[in-house]
């Protein structure tokens, strides 16, 4: 951790991008008292702690921390808007490969397993109708709630 002349410079030179940043924070400072502060350490440092009466070292340990942090600022509404569209695309590509598989299984399904499944069921066609209604019967009970009103 920086201390000292080191840090105020860093802290300084990083202002215009710690700025927002600060405002997102803490809600209660004054974008324009901020920005009359010109980065200068001490200012900022106490006008956070008088705008949000909390004790200096909790004010100053998370002032440093916005200053190491990787935070990423947000972009313009054009910029995110452009993001969020890009991920749209993405998502719709991802639904059209999924549609050709799925497409690509039902042709397979009907070439392959539905003959046989047909065959099956036409050499036992008593107990396929038994087996259809036993399952229309509980399906209708449970869709019904299983009692009548």
């Amino acid at each position: 951790m920086q201390n000292g002349a080191a840090f105020e410079e860093d802290f300084r030179s990083n202002f215009d991008k710690l700025s927002p940043r600060i405002v997102r924070q803490w809600s209660t400072v004054d974008p324009a008292l901020l920005a009359a502060a010109k980065g200068d350490w001490k200012a900022v440092l106490e006008l956070v702690v008088a705008a949000t009466d909390r004790a200096p070292a909790e004010i100053e340990a998370k002032l440093r921390a916005l200053l190491t942090s990787d935070e990423e600022e947000p972009g313009s509404l054009a910029d995110r808007f452009g993001k969020a569209s890009k991920q749209m695309d993405e998502v719709t590509a991802t639904v059209k490969r999924f549609e050709a598989f799925a497409a690509e299984e039902a042709k397979r399904m009907k070439g392959n397993v539905l003959p046989e499944a047909e065959t099956k069921i036409r050499a036992n066609l008593w107990t396929s109708l038994l087996i259809a209604l036993g399952l229309g019967f509980v399906l209708g009970l449970w869709l019904r709630g299983g009692h009548r009103r």
